[in-house]
């Protein structure tokens, strides 16, 4: 059915619902799937979740499911710490994903989204001129022979 432009897709009663082979992966398919992201994308991944769920247990939240406020604060949370925007972006794919691997919905990221463009790289709490003399002493001590 057609309905302004938009397809809506209507269940036919009568038909079967999903049964448990059809909600579960094969050894083979679960393989593929975890090859399909390559291997720094699996490690970061797995460095986000743990990150994740540590401030989840520091902090109160539920891990699973997240609301779309949890979202926000961790997105807040990470940018206070100075993480980059693109590190909090892959947070968040990565936070989704797990939702998806549960099959759970996935939350509004709206908020989360709109906090992190309005960090846009500058963090919250720390003023520039820190950020740069951190800068400028983490760069002598990489070129300081070892």
């Amino acid at each position: 059915m057609i309905n302004n432009g938009e397809v809506a897709v209507r269940r036919q009663s009568g038909l079967p619902e999903a049964r448990g082979l059809d909600r579960g992966l094969t050894e083979e398919a679960a393989l593929l799937v975890e090859r399909g992201l390559a291997a720094n994308t699996r490690l970061a991944y797995a460095r986000d979740w743990a990150t994740y769920g540590a401030w989840c247990d520091e902090s109160g939240h539920a891990l699973l499911p997240a609301t779309a406020e949890t979202l926000a604060n961790y997105v807040a949370h990470l940018a206070a710490h100075t993480y980059a925007p693109a590190s909090i972006d892959r947070a968040l794919a990565c936070i989704l994903a797990a939702h998806d691997h549960a099959q759970l919905g996935k939350p509004a990221t709206k908020q989360a989204r709109l906090a992190l463009r309005a960090y846009g790289g500058s963090p919250l709490n720390v003023d520039t001129e820190f950020r740069r003399r951190a800068s400028s002493y983490l760069q002598l001590s990489r070129n300081r022979p070892g």
